[in-house]
């Protein structure tokens, strides 16, 4: 595994890398998949992310724009 936390972004990603690269946790990013907010690949009876694929999500994400007070 790679020192720094980004993804290969030709490179698969397990689970538990792919959580611990989006900052939640396995549990969280499997809802995320079942729903298909995230793609997946399988190899074997692993499921894969592509970095590419965690960018996509990272890139489609709301920004935080917090409530001016009046």
């Amino acid at each position: 595994m790679p020192t720094n936390n980004a993804p290969d972004s030709g490179g698969l990603n397990s689970r538990v890398e792919a959580a611990r690269y989006l900052k939640m946790s396995v549990r969280r990013l499997d809802e995320l998949l079942r729903v298909g907010a995230i793609n997946a690949l399988r190899d074997g009876r692993s499921v894969k992310i592509t970095g590419r694929e965690l960018e996509r999500y990272i890139s489609e994400l709301p920004s935080y724009e917090p409530a001016v007070s009046a």
